[in-house]
């Protein structure tokens, strides 16, 4: 399983300590492509211009 270092499967989720979501969102749309996964749908506090969402993460499948 590819996981990004630091992060621990819990029974729902993934935890990491401290405020991690943009390196994590970057290593999963570098590293899954290349392992042949396609992108169908990308939700994230990134894409609005509002900088006080930017802690929200994102969703993916």
């Amino acid at each position: 399983m590819l996981l990004f270092e630091g992060l621990e499967p819990t029974e729902l989720e993934y935890v990491i300590d401290g405020n991690r979501w943009t390196d994590i969102y970057d290593f999963y749309s570098k590293e899954l492509p290349k392992l042949g996964w396609n992108l169908e749908y990308e939700g994230s506090a990134l894409n609005d211009n509002d900088p006080e969402n930017d802690w929200g993460g994102f969703h993916s499948r």
